[in-house]
């Protein structure tokens, strides 16, 4: 673990590879070569004797929210879980056949939920509507009343970036920053399909990943197909959305990774 980067490495039929979390920005593989510490921590050093010889069985996403669970084999008949909690400076739990927390990064108690050493887990209750069922009615019943920003509110309350929030608003024709609650019903309609197409394309669509570049050639976003809003900068295109993404962050990475002499032989 450095910087807030968890690295696990994973025997696959095509050989060793790396999985990289950061803590509540992305999880992808790697083909970069991460520096790792001559010292783990505590917390790593538990984390390996737990994880070591597992077969990874299952990885899923919970309820379209920002966690991510992966089942692991384990020497009883049911499987363990590792949970990755990409929100609040993130967390990785490791659960044991019952769901009970067997080691986590950061202990803590919220007011709905307990983070604490051999005690239940339980997942955070889901905040708006989920992205992927979210019908008309309840589109329009979210947004009605709302004195915020439409481009603002549909990001918070369907859990989609903002840049792809403002794609909907764009595709729509709709005013991205009219408030939600003076939109009139064909705007909602109009709305509602930009938002609709937009999550048919996500789910079903064609991967086109790309790294869009300013005129600078400066990173300014990785994307698994092409936005309108976006549609006049250069682009850098990749054979899949994951290659991508380890190249976008790689190179953040590398710029935060950087020791003090390295950044003064740069400046």
């Amino acid at each position: 673990e450095i910087e807030d980067l968890l690295i696990i490495k994973i025997n696959t039929d095509s050989g060793k590879k790396n999985l990289i979390v950061k803590k509540d920005t992305r999880i992808n593989l790697t083909e970069y070569d991460y520096p790792i510490p001559n010292y783990p921590s505590q917390y790593i050093s538990s984390l390996r004797k737990f994880l070591k010889n597992r077969r990874i069985l299952k990885i899923s996403q919970h309820e379209f929210d920002r966690i991510i669970v992966i089942e692991l084999s384990s020497k009883d008949t049911q499987s363990w879980k590792f949970v990755i909690e990409l929100f609040n400076k993130g967390n990785f739990l490791l659960l044991d056949e019952e769901n009970i927390i067997k080691i986590a990064k950061r202990y803590r108690i919220f007011r709905d939920r307990e983070i604490l050493a051999k005690k239940v887990y339980n997942f955070p209750k889901s905040q708006g509507k989920n992205f992927l069922t979210i019908n008309k009615e309840e589109f329009k019943e979210l947004f009605k009343n709302s004195d915020v920003q439409i481009v603002r509110d549909i990001s918070r309350k369907i859990h989609i970036s903002g840049l792809y929030s403002e794609e909907i608003c764009h595709r729509g024709k709709i005013d991205k920053t009219i408030l939600g609650k003076n939109l009139n019903e064909e705007e909602y309609e109009t709305l509602y399909d930009s938002f609709k197409k937009l999550r048919n394309q996500l789910l079903f669509g064609q991967i086109n990943a790309q790294i869009v570049l300013d005129q600078q050639r400066k990173q300014i976003s990785v994307l698994p197909f092409e936005i309108d809003i976006l549609k006049e900068y250069d682009r850098k295109i990749f054979t899949s959305f994951n290659a991508a993404v380890d190249a976008f962050f790689s190179k953040v990475d590398s710029e935060l990774l950087k020791s003090p002499r390295e950044q003064k032989v740069d400046d």
